[in-house]
């Protein structure tokens, strides 16, 4: 796509019109064109087994391919779980609820099973304190866990559960941490240690598509390596002044590299939070210039990026609405999903090391990783 002629087009489901454009125009001699590297020449050592592990997977009998019924299909996550700066693998078979994800860890070049944890193919996690949740709750009761990974296996931190939905039935009422009894004081204390920060589901962010694969394996983590230095300096401009935002509104931002056009040069997609209305923020390159495509986009702080068609889109309950950046025409009556799909916005929590690190991942020909965000 010339970027000097950036055309967005746009159709909601609801039949309204939304559109879309660069905010500036340049003609074609003003506009120097980038060098441009493909991410996936910035190599980390756990690419081939996970890639190799997803494969395997989809060769399973507990691989689905489509949504059966009210069950969704298998997807997958990759994401730093435990803080130590190589992504964890997340398999999420379906969306049954006796469901867990399954979760592998990568360390001295060896890909190991660490355990299972979730319900409905997903589970909770909290970014800031590296723990994933699982709670289930039955007909009167509640009961959950929070563990960490430690030497690449999940470990129980605290257990929990408690029965005071029972009260109305005349039941005994118990609440229980780690299997011993607490009052409720006590109880609401213990799970607002983990509680009160910031969380959210995880585990069904790509499609098991060709080409969604590649994306999550071989390009997500080298966006930021691949930009030329004058992209870099642009992009962490943005982000810190965003950072700096985002701490003083008190929200819970994000940002990922992905290239809606396919050109090799990739948008930078800013998620301004997790709650529905948060917008996902969306900028491209345009000679010296990062600028914000016009428009509003994304709910829940996050785009759905269909990389086999270059078609994104997002889902609200007001209904879904459908972009295509640089097509030559596109309506969302013809629209027809591919198997590549990969949800996008919050892939890196927003912070100072995040950014330094998603920007220089590969500059020194060592692996660099980040911690990540929904």
């Amino acid at each position: 796509m010339n970027r000097s002629k950036c055309i967005l087009l746009a159709l909601a489901v609801t039949g309204l019109l939304s559109t879309a454009g660069c905010s500036a125009s340049q003609t074609e001699s003003e506009v120097k064109e980038p060098e441009i590297t493909d991410p996936a020449t910035i190599t980390f050592d756990w690419q081939n087994a996970y890639e190799n592990k997803l494969k395997d997977f989809m060769s399973s009998d507990k691989y689905l391919a489509n949504k059966k019924g009210s069950i969704g299909q298998s997807m997958f996550e990759i994401r730093d779980l435990d803080g130590d700066d190589t992504p964890e693998l997340i398999i999420s078979p379906d969306t049954d609820l006796a469901t867990p994800c399954e979760i592998y860890t990568y360390s001295a070049s060896t890909l190991s099973p660490a355990g299972e944890i979730g319900n409905y193919g997903t589970f909770r996690y909290y970014p800031d304190i590296h723990i994933l949740g699982n709670e289930y709750e039955g007909q009167g009761f509640m009961l959950g866990k929070f563990v960490n990974i430690e030497e690449g296996v999940l470990n129980e931190v605290m257990s929990y559960s408690d029965n005071t939905a029972s009260a109305s039935s005349g039941a005994t009422i118990f609440h229980e941490i780690n299997g011993e009894d607490v009052s409720r004081i006590e109880f609401d204390a213990a799970l607002a240690d983990f509680n009160n920060n910031f969380s959210f589901d995880a585990g069904r962010k790509c499609t098991f598509g060709e080409k969604s694969i590649h994306e999550a394996v071989r390009c997500a983590y080298g966006w930021g390596g691949a930009l030329t230095d004058s992209q870099k300096e642009l992009c962490r401009n943005l982000l810190t002044e965003a950072n700096n935002n985002a701490v003083n509104a008190n929200r819970n931002a994000a940002f990922e590299f992905c290239d809606l056009n396919a050109d090799l040069i990739p948008e930078l997609l800013i998620s301004d939070g997790t709650e529905e209305g948060a917008l996902c923020h969306i900028y491209y390159f345009s000679g010296e210039e990062l600028i914000e495509l016009e428009g509003s986009y994304g709910a829940y702080g996050q785009i759905s990026f269909d990389i086999g068609c270059n078609v994104f889109y997002s889902v609200g309950s007001t209904g879904t609405s459908y972009w295509s950046l640089g097509a030559e025409s596109f309506s969302a009556a013809d629209y027809k999903a591919s198997d590549s799909i990969i949800d996008c916005g919050r892939l890196f929590e927003l912070s100072e090391k995040n950014i330094e690190k998603a920007l220089s991942a590969g500059s020194d020909g060592t692996d660099t990783e980040t911690d990540e965000a929904e």
